[in-house]
């Protein structure tokens, strides 16, 4: 088993302050890979992205999922939606997450993988793809070899100084 990390670290900025990374197509590819064996998600929203959040949630309810969890706290944190995953909602949410400006919607991605959807257990031990700073920062744990052959395949063409990869064998 291994795990990674990996950060996109050429970014632009379509208008001030808004960061979108020079190379997107890992989003979806790193879906693919990871979804088919997780059973939930976890999406994350700063709190000036109320539209995205909402949407988010007509999404998830339009497909006849309920909100596992909906964690908010009154501070500086994201506010975080826990929903199960179906091949719907990867299909319709998950690989269709850009916004306006070619910038992933909402700010972090979680896949997960629980034996217990009332999700009772701490969630973040059960979390295989971590997707984060809209994409820009990657986390992967619990990977196969195999996984991992995809997972550099993705990755193999760009620039070094272009993207940081970091791998560990557990």
């Amino acid at each position: 088993m291994y795990e990674a990390h990996i950060e996109i670290s050429r970014y632009y900025e379509p208008i001030p302050d808004l960061m979108v990374p020079i190379y997107t197509d890992h989003y979806q590819k790193l879906i693919h890979i990871f979804a088919p064996t997780c059973n939930f998600f976890e999406l994350s929203f700063w709190r000036e992205e109320a539209q995205a959040l909402q949407d988010a949630e007509q999404k998830i309810y339009s497909n006849g999922k309920r909100i596992l969890k909906k964690i908010d706290y009154p501070s500086y944190t994201p506010v975080r939606l826990v929903s199960e995953l179906s091949p719907t909602i990867v299909d319709e949410l998950l690989i269709k997450p850009f916004g306006e400006y070619g910038r992933v919607k909402w700010f972090g991605l979680s896949l997960g993988k629980a034996s217990d959807l009332t999700l009772k257990q701490n969630i973040e031990k059960s979390i295989i793809l971590d997707l984060s700073h809209w994409g820009r920062e990657i986390h992967i744990y619990k990977m196969s070899e195999e996984e991992l052959e995809e997972v550099q395949s993705i990755f193999s063409y760009l620039r070094k100084e272009y993207v940081n990869l970091h791998v560990n064998k557990l």
